[in-house]
């Protein structure tokens, strides 16, 4: 296959893809790198422009300047290259298509983007920050009365930023998606000074070289793959560990439970590369864990990599203690009827289901790496009132 060596053996092997690169003309020609260029500029002109139009429209809507724009912005930065990038989406509400086949047609919330681009300061400053969202109001013509709302992430300088406005400063909303993300980095050790967990940090570092061993060597990725497919797994049931991405909503669950229910599989892969790689000092290369800003990283032997019986026993109270709130993430994410109300009843529950002294089902890690082993087993642990039906979250994710 042309895309042979290019992109991942698993992308290779997905039939939609195969068939892309079927259809390919290998005659074809790409032009020259300014016109496409210029083909992208064009493009972004014009949806600025339909955008501009529509929600200008929207805004004057009965000659009035009518409340019906909601804001939400991140920032984030590349801490490779120390590049900030900036986000902002607008959402409103539309009339059903006149097509729509519901019984009883309902609103819809849009979700589009007003900006994605490089944050164009070096300091992300309040006053920069500021400058910065203010051209941005201006260049798509939104007038800050037309604003219901705004929900920035918990970063202080963006807080700081929007608060010096004045006529926006009432508006503003944090964004809980973010609140709890950063709870959840907390308690599990990863975030602040000193951290507040080590024995959960620990067992997260253990996860993350399992699966950086997977990223860096061809030999246990393959062996992860060909376990599954051994199992009778079909291809597109195979699973991939999941990367380390500390900052990104869920990373932690989706790590962990991931690792959990491929147990089966990462024991005697990791067991296997251990022997034939006896006392290699360098078999993976990872962030390093203290504080001193190394960013060449740290190298981490053969035998450091693999988790214990005790670490795996761990490892599901540690999936079932992230288990709900990454259910209310995804709820929360994916559900578009929730309000704000619900949201932070969402967010009750998870304090609420955090005390110690309540029970916790664990579900229990798969014998064999077969599809039917995947239903894992559940267990309780602890003591208390096991009933949680009359949590919210359980009711807006069953099915």
């Amino acid at each position: 296959m042309v895309a042979e060596g290019t992109v991942s053996g698993v992308t290779c092997k997905k039939p939609s893809f195969r068939e892309y690169v079927r259809g390919f003309e290998p005659r074809a020609t790409f032009p020259h790198h300014s016109t496409l260029r210029r083909i992208l500029v064009v493009i972004d002109e014009l949806q600025q422009e339909e955008q501009v139009s529509r929600l200008g429209a929207l805004q004057g809507f009965h000659n009035k300047k009518f409340i019906c724009l909601g804001i939400q912005l991140d920032m984030w930065t590349d801490t490779n290259t120390n590049t900030c990038y900036t986000g902002v989406n607008a959402t409103t509400v539309v009339e059903p298509p006149d097509d729509s086949t519901q019984a009883i047609p309902q609103l819809l919330l849009r979700s589009e983007a007003l900006d994605f681009e490089i944050f164009p300061y070096t300091e992300h400053t309040a006053v920069n920050i500021k400058s910065w969202f203010l051209s941005l109001l201006q260049s798509r013509h939104i007038e800050h009365a037309c604003i219901s709302g705004i929900t920035p992430d918990g970063a202080a300088d963006g807080q700081c930023a929007l608060n010096q406005i004045s006529t926006l400063g009432e508006k503003i909303d944090t964004c809980n998606q973010h609140q709890m993300q950063r709870s959840i980095l907390f308690a599990s050790g990863l975030a602040g000074t000193s951290s507040k967990n080590p024995a959960a940090k620990g067992l997260l570092r253990k996860h993350g070289r399992v699966v950086k061993l997977f990223n860096q060597s061809r030999a246990v990725s393959d062996a992860v793959l060909k376990r599954q497919e051994e199992a009778k797994v079909p291809g597109h049931k195979l699973l991939s560990l999941v990367s380390t991405v500390t900052t990104r909503w869920g990373n932690q669950f989706s790590q962990v439970s991931v690792n959990n229910t491929l147990r089966a599989v990462i024991d005697p892969t990791i067991e296997a590369y251990q022997r034939a790689n006896k006392g290699k000092k360098d078999a993976i290369v990872e962030e390093d864990p203290s504080d001193s800003g190394n960013k060449l990283g740290v190298a981490v032997p053969a035998a450091d990599i693999g988790l214990s019986a005790t670490d795996w026993d761990e490892s599901i109270e540690l999936e079932a203690f992230l288990q709900p709130a990454f259910h209310i993430k995804e709820t929360i994410g994916k559900k578009h009827f929730l309000t704000g109300a619900q949201t932070l009843l969402l967010m009750y529950d998870l304090k609420q289901g955090c005390q110690d002294t309540l029970p916790l089902k664990v579900l229990n890690t798969p014998a064999t790496p077969t599809l039917a082993d995947r239903q894992r087993t559940s267990d309780t642990r602890g003591s208390g009132d096991t009933n949680n039906e009359g949590m919210i979250y359980t009711r807006l994710t069953t099915p």
